[in-house]
């Protein structure tokens, strides 16, 4: 399927934060079906997910059975699709509860217990059992092509990069990224690093950004500006962001598409530069 950017802006950057925050709480039956079912591995990347272009969807890594269970963000709906990507049941999110739509993919795995993920999410009514409502579907389709956009970005980038890893998008924050790891011989938590990838939005920052983050804090912190419009990020974390604001006033899809890959490439080599690479 040829992968085509889609221009954002349809809707305002910020104005989709109740359909974010309901997708997200969404997403999480994929992870506890993940974390119940398939090997663990490190990172607890098996219960990350990954985008289908051609379904508009969030989407595991097969189960051994070879099925994946998917979250299409438009249609706002659950799906459980054969090997071949072909939807053999599907469970519409709209006015059920997030309990319903884990005893809904509990039933694929009958000797499995689904347990809602340890981590901290961020704090909606459906976690306390309010039924979902979805929001608005252009709004979803806008965050859609959020996700969409962003792993064309970012794959690009991850494919022409030596040490860099897929990208997928992990449930804990509902970002999407990839890491480049530039030391693979060394601990984790010590190895030089670089991390990439698109946020739908959080807490602090309630709307779309691009990030790339050097790993460890470097301490020479003279910080360029770019011509893409990024900016730097120092409170939460260091590292160079590109928000949504700044992105869709770059205009047409051809405008906006350049101007990501302008800014992860500036901020890739600016944040080599400040590791000493």
């Amino acid at each position: 399927m040829k992968r085509e950017w889609k221009e954002l802006g349809a809707v305002a950057p910020t104005d989709f934060v109740e359909e974010r925050l309901q997708l997200h709480w969404a997403s999480q039956p994929l992870s506890s079906a993940a974390q119940a079912v398939m090997t663990p591995l490190p990172g607890d990347s098996h219960t990350n997910l990954g985008w289908n272009h051609e379904r508009g969807a969030l989407t595991t890594h097969p189960f051994p059975s070879g099925h994946v269970a998917e979250l299409r963000v438009a249609e706002f709906a659950l799906h459980w699709c054969d090997a071949t990507g072909v939807s053999v049941d599907c469970f519409a999110l709209d006015g059920e509860t997030l309990e319903a739509a884990n005893g809904w993919l509990a039933e694929k795995f009958p000797d499995v217990a689904l347990q809602r993920r340890d981590y901290d999410m961020p704090e909606h009514a459906v976690a306390n059992g309010a039924t979902f409502d979805g929001g608005d579907r252009v709004k979803r389709e806008e965050l859609a092509s959020w996700f969409a956009t962003s792993d064309i970005a970012l794959t690009e980038v991850a494919i022409a990069t030596p040490g860099a890893t897929s990208v997928r998008s992990w449930p804990h924050h509902f970002d999407s990224g990839s890491l480049i790891v530039i030391e693979p011989d060394k601990d984790p938590e010590e190895a030089l690093s670089i991390g990439l990838g698109m946020s739908p939005g959080d807490a602090l920052t309630p709307q779309p950004y691009y990030y790339v983050i050097p790993y460890p804090r470097p301490k020479d912190q003279e910080t360029p500006s770019f011509p893409s419009g990024g900016a730097w990020e120092r409170e939460r974390f260091y590292g160079a962001i590109l928000t949504g604001e700044a992105l869709i006033g770059s205009g047409e899809p051809a405008a906006q598409e350049a101007r990501v890959r302008g800014f992860i490439s500036a901020a890739i080599n600016e944040c080599a530069r400040q590791l000493k690479l």
